[in-house]
């Protein structure tokens, strides 16, 4: 197992690890030469950080459409029953690897409002609290009630018991 790098060794290394690896394979081993000043430590730790950037990883190599297929490939997240009662969804307005978020009518205030509805395995992953501190954020960002810039966040809705699966929040004014 490599030693572990302090901050400070790392605040010294990594320019060093941007030139070589930003220098033409042929000018490495000179400018490993220049970067060490004759020592051999820091010789040996330049060239096993050089290396280790230069692995190759299977997750980071291809792209992320093809990485996570899988995920962003489905038809959906199915809505929440607590929240189908109450909103109707009207079209997708985007997706990322942790949810979607729809664009739906409010049936009780019949107003628009996004609904973003959280993987129900990426929920049971990051528990309850991480989706609680993001409601919790979004409440309290400032809001410009003259413009479209609105956001008021509502009760969230759960497909479990243990963890919050969406977020509704308010689009437009009024």
């Amino acid at each position: 197992m490599a030693p572990s790098i302090t901050p400070q060794d790392w605040q010294l290394l990594a320019p060093m690890i941007d030139a070589l690896l930003d220098a033409p394979a042929g000018r490495r081993a000179p400018l490993l030469d220049e970067l060490s000043a004759g020592d051999p430590a820091r010789r040996a730790e330049l060239e096993r950080l050089l290396a280790e950037c230069e692995r190759p990883d299977p997750l980071l190599d291809r792209l992320a459409a093809e990485a996570f297929a899988e995920i962003l490939d489905d038809d959906g997240i199915p809505v929440p029953d607590t929240l189908a009662s109450r909103y109707r969804i009207v079209r997708e307005l985007g997706r990322g690897g942790m949810a979607v978020v729809y664009l739906a009518r409010d049936l009780r205030h019949e107003r628009d409002v996004a609904v973003k509805v959280v993987r129900p395995e990426v929920a049971a992953l990051l528990g309850r609290e991480r989706f609680l501190r993001e409601i919790a954020i979004a409440a309290g960002s400032t809001t410009r009630t003259s413009s479209r810039c609105t956001t008021r966040v509502s009760p969230t809705g759960c497909s479990t018991t243990s963890c919050p699966s969406s977020r509704v929040c308010r689009c437009g004014s009024g």
